[in-house]
């Protein structure tokens, strides 16, 4: 999936399926917020990738269709494309 693309040195590269229980966005107060997401286990950069998506669709940059699709095909992160 769309973590799995950031895994090219990963041990455990055949195994990059993990489980997302709950992300909470928390209004901790003027104008600032706090993520929580309780998972199984991340993937290198899999949080800074959900907050950033997160980031981005509050902002109205990408819808939340754009993440299902992320999701299911993640996008071409090789070097040459």
């Amino acid at each position: 999936g769309f973590f799995a693309t950031y895994e090219k040195n990963a041990p455990t590269k055949n195994n990059t399926v993990r489980t997302i229980r709950s992300i909470a966005v928390v209004d901790e107060g003027r104008g600032q917020c706090r993520v929580e997401i309780l998972l199984d286990g991340a993937l290198f950069r899999m949080v800074r990738n959900i907050v950033g998506c997160l980031v981005w669709a509050g902002a109205g940059r990408i819808s939340t269709d754009d993440i299902d699709s992320f999701l299911r095909q993640p996008p071409d992160r090789t070097e040459n494309s």
